[in-house]
């Protein structure tokens, strides 16, 4: 295994004496691998290798299956072993390595590759003390990734970005990288940690602030001295002939290329084409190298600078046009290389404007200091005798979708004499300025500190905004064309946040943490003005406690931060967090209001807006940001009852509920709790008190198990919240209900024992009720008969005399015979047993709804029966008179709907008809007697003589009164037509579900 840069380690590999053992009393670093496999997994998908999973190759040190306590360390002198599978292509492999190599430049973690030679593996060699490494392959089977890559190491519910900061400061702290630059004496502040930079003991900051100073002022300069440029011979492409150098240790030089204007880059080109670029001559610094990143450079000798280039791209050109098939095209050499993370900013020692060439499989990244800008591409035609293209080391490529340029990436060095690093506090609560692009670049910061504690929050207001010709300003993100940036970052200093542009910005950005930090990118080409107020909220002026993330705030606020409605806690069980749940703070959860059920991940209260995907967001609920709407119909809604907040906040403000200022978690306290729970009693404090503040405890102990412990805690309402909270006691020796609503949740739900098992809910929160303990003394139930038509339902086991404990429930259904079908009348199918040794709810009690050939219709409940034989209207009547029914009536959609399902495609009667008299029922003998078009008295309904209020004619249909067609018939797709009466069709009858025993 190479160990890079440790000459010990080498020197004892050499000698092959040093003999090593396990010794268990190190930390064991399989459980830290284990760890961090997610890590290496999110670092390797960034780029996108999709099809590789990292775990962990080689046995434990220890036998973990024992129950041994083993403490978790980082891995044993920062060397981490590592392997591929031999199934993964060398450029998976070299796009992991690239990963690597990143891990290494920022952190004093280095990886070796893991071999066996001679019976000695690489960590024996290393004497590494473990048989632990990293195992990269591929992956077999289809994997979803999608939502770990939502999540951070850190913090899991950051927004998602690329952003890598706090995974590389995470790992570098674990390992304890600033123990090896305890001479450093600079301390990093403002997120800012000390690691290992390439080998040198250095500050990494967030983007923005000065890693000189330890991350204690903005960023202003790259060098505060002379100028040095990275060592070895190189050259730099130039934009045009007026460009100059970066320095006087260039040359400017240029070459003249010979373009066909036959090629495919068509006539857009010129022939020749003048290249220009700067060439480095002097050695430099040696400590000044190339940054990580993913660029490309001339080479202007037989090897690329030992910076870490890993390839190189040759181009074979003409340089004039007599040369043309005449002679052999002249190489040009590119030094290219692919490492770090797309959005850290490269630091690069140039004050002048400067190019690099764009390497095609990523984008420009960014330099510290400067502006990015596209430049116009080196168009170049490849040339050889056969027409063949012709390259060579092609592992990197310039050109884009065959086409035959090379892009450029241009910086430009910006003014970054701006902004500042503030403190507010209760003295100095706010603080408002102004800025105005009256330069060509800028790039300013901003940091915002709030400096009484750390539970103080930030409130930011933005107005007089002119940033980009933006007409949404909550499409920010997705205008990929913007020039001018402003990037609020309201969750962490070093995690991105949101952009800010267009006209107006009326939201008010609140931050989860005590910083706040706004960083300013313009060109001056476009407008970039606004004003900008940050003000302080103290935690005592809030309306929950900052100090348990608002788990104790029980107040009304049902809608986000953005104004979208909750959903209900009951109806999220699909999701990690819900009602059920007792592995969360769920006594709190009422309705669809903001709880926070698990304040050791979200840091304030929220809801769910989408339970099919479980989409989440924060709310405020002190309401101390702006409220503002975002439809441009609102003044049409500000009357109606229901007013729609989402989108009409401001103008439906009278809707909102009403949050007292004056009511803060400062002034609000519980007095001491007199409730009693079964089973359990209260600890009080040494000290009497008879009072408490918002998010104290109170201890409780269980009267049969004495060191059992459980809590109680505070509320915003002066209210304490129900037992246990959180606490999940997987132990049938104790017997409590740490939830008050136990008992009448299963009067509710008789079931609720059986069914939420699989949650732990009764075992955990109404172990009492749900009898999961070892307690009897209470009385047991009996299993009775059911109701009239009713039977027990016999897949239970259970007969009725049978005596069970309390929880248990009992279910019950109705009789099934061949020539009727009951229904429920009254009563609970499903009671349970309580303690009081009584059943829930009453007695089912069914009833005979329908004949065997009759179907039930439990909207409307009637029978129904679908009658075969064709028959004319009149006749129709008479046969659903014989069954002591009536003919159909349709009075609804629903119906509609019902009987088109029934009729099975058929046309029927239905019972809806114009007719005055009829004075015989027969077929033959019937008269009907009709008057002229004044005196048609309109459509009845058959079954009770009323007017339709619901139809579904035909086009074209009814037809008139003279036309004597007074029946109506519905069609194959449920259109009704009016048709003669003496027409035979099928049809069907109809009878209200009763309870006579001549249904029977």
């Amino acid at each position: 295994g190479e160990v890079n840069g440790d000459s010990n380690i080498r020197e004892r590999v050499k000698r092959r004496t040093w003999k090593c053992s396990i010794d268990p009393s190190i930390p064991d670093p399989a459980l830290f691998g284990l760890e961090q496999v997610p890590y290496w997994a999110e670092e390797v998908m960034v780029l996108n290798l999709y099809k590789i999973n990292v775990t962990l190759g080689g046995k434990p040190s220890l036998d973990l299956s024992e129950k041994v306590e083993v403490r978790v360390g980082p891995w044993p002198r920062g060397i981490i072993p590592y392997k591929f599978d031999c199934a993964l292509m060398r450029i998976q492999k070299e796009r992991v390595k690239n990963v690597l190599r990143t891990i290494e430049a920022f952190t004093c973690l280095k990886f070796v590759t893991y071999t066996t030679k001679k019976r000695q593996t690489t960590n024996q060699r290393l004497c590494l003390r473990h048989h632990r490494y990293v195992l990269f392959s591929e992956i077999t089977k289809k994997v979803d990734r999608v939502k770990y890559r939502k999540r951070r190491l850190v913090h899991p519910d950051l927004e998602t970005s690329h952003s890598r900061y706090y995974q590389m400061k995470a790992l570098s702290d674990f390992n304890r990288c600033y123990d090896r630059c305890k001479h450093f004496k600079i301390n990093c502040g403002n997120d800012g940690y000390l690691t290992l930079v390439n080998g040198r003991c250095a500050c990494v900051c967030p983007s923005g602030l000065d890693p000189s100073t330890g991350c204690r002022s903005v960023f202003t300069s790259v060098m505060t001295k002379r100028d040095f440029y990275p060592s070895g011979p190189y050259a730099l492409p130039l934009v045009n002939s007026l460009a100059d150098c970066p320095s006087q240790e260039f040359d400017k030089k240029s070459i003249q290329l010979y373009i066909d204007p036959t090629s495919r880059n068509g006539p857009k080109f010129n022939q020749t084409y003048v290249l220009f670029y700067c060439v480095h001559t002097r050695k430099g610094r040696p400590w000044i190298k190339w940054p990580l990143g993913s660029y490309c450079i001339f080479r202007t000798i037989q090897r690329c600078p030992r910076a870490g280039f890993r390839g190189f791209r040759t181009i074979y050109l003409r340089k004039s046009e007599r040369d043309a098939g005449d002679t052999e095209p002249e190489p040009i050499y590119f030094c290219c290389r692919r490492s770090g993370f797309a959005e850290e900013e490269m630091v690069l020692p140039f004050k002048l404007p400067f190019t690099l060439i764009k390497n095609t499989r990523s984008r420009c990244r960014h330099v510290k200091g400067m502006y990015l800008e596209r430049s116009k591409p080196i168009p170049y035609r490849v040339e050889t005798e056969t027409g063949v293209e012709r390259t060579k080391n092609s592992h990197y490529t310039l050109e884009e979708m065959g086409k035959k340029k090379i892009n450029l990436c241009s910086y430009r060095p910006a003014l970054t004499d701006c902004g500042g690093i503030f403190g507010l506090n209760k003295t100095s609560s706010s603080y408002s300025f102004h800025f105005s692009n009256d330069r060509e670049i800028v790039q300013c910061t901003w940091l915002f500190k709030a400096t009484e504690t750390e539970y103080s929050r930030l409130v930011l207001d933005i107005e007089n905004v002119a940033i980009e010709h933006v007409s949404d300003w909550r499409k920010c993100t997705q205008y990929s064309r913007r020039v001018n940036e402003l990037e609020v970052r309201y969750q962490r200093v070093g995690e991105p946040g949101i952009s800010v542009c267009g006209t107006s910005f009326p939201k008010s950005i609140i931050s989860e943490r005590n910083t706040l930090l706004l960083r300013l990118i313009t060109v001056g080409r476009q407008w970039a003005n606004f004003t900008a107020t940050v003000r302080v909220i103290e935690p005592e002026d809030m309306c929950y406690s900052m100090k348990d993330n608002g788990r104790t705030y029980v107040g009304d606020v049902n809608f986000t931060r953005d104004f979208e409605p909750c959903l209900p806690w009951s109806e999220t069980t699909e999701c990690q967090i819900h009602i059920f749940n007792p592995k969360v703070f769920n006594t709190v959860l009422d309705g669809n209001k903001c709880r926070n059920p698990n304040p050791n991940v979200k840091i304030r209260p929220w809801c769910y807006t989408d339970k099919k995907d479980c989409k989440w967001n924060y709310c405020d609920v002190c309401l101390i940001g702006r409220i503002y709407d975002t439809r441009l119909d609102c003044y049409k809604t500000g009357s109606v009852v229901d007013c729609p907040i989402y989108g009409c906040a401001k103008t439906c403000s009278h809707v909102l509920p009403k949050v007292d200022a004056a009511l803060t978690v400062g002034r609000i306290r519980c007095d001491r709790p007199t409730d009693t729970f079964v089973g359990a009693e209260p600890i009080l404090p040494t000290i009497p008190r008879d009072t408490f503040d918002v998010g104290e405890s109170l201890f409780y102990k269980f009267q049969n198990k004495k060191n059992l412990l459980t809590k109680r805690f505070c509320l915003t309402n002066g209210q304490w919240s129900s037992l246990g909270g959180s606490v999940c006691l997987y132990d049938d020796t104790y017997c409590a209900d740490m939830w008050p609503r136990c008992a009448e949740l299963i009067k509710k739900y008789p079931s609720f024992c059986r069914i939420f098992r699989f949650t732990g809910m009764p075992y955990c929160m109404c172990a009492f009720t749900c009898g999961k303990c070892r307690k009897t003394q209470t009385p047991q139930c009996v299993v009775k008969r059911g109701g009239r038509l009713a039977v027990l339902h016999s897949k239970q086991g259970l007969a009725v005399g049978d005596r069970v404990h309390r929880g248990t429930s009992v279910s019950y259904r109705c009789r099934l015979t061949r020539s009727a079908r009951y229904l429920p009348d009254s009563g609970n199918k499903v009671r349970a047993c309580l303690a009081s040794g009584t059943w829930s709810g009453s007695r089912l009690t069914c009833r005979n709804v329908c004949l065997r050939s009759w179907k039930y219709n439990p909207e409307n409940r009637m029978c129904y029966k679908k009658i075969y034989k064709r028959q004319s209207y009149i006749k129709a009547l008479g046969e659903c008179l014989t069954l002591r029914g009536e003919l159909v009536s349709l009075k609804s959609q629903d119906e509609l709907r019902f009987i088109q399902d029934l009729k099975d495609g058929a046309q029927i009667w239905i019972g809806l008809d114009r007719l005055l008299s009829v004075t015989n029922t027969t077929e033959n003998s019937a008269n009907f007697s009709d008057s002229g078009e004044n005196d048609d008295p309109g459509w009845f309904w058959r079954s009770d003589g009323s007017r339709p209020l619901f139809a579904n004619w035909r086009s074209g249909h009814p037809f008139s009164k003279s036309t004597n067609k007074h029946c109506v018939v519905m069609g194959y797709r449920g259109r009704w037509r009016s048709l003669q009466c003496l027409r035979a069709f099928r049809f069907v009858c109809q009878t209200p579900a009763r309870r006579s025993k001549k249904f029977s």
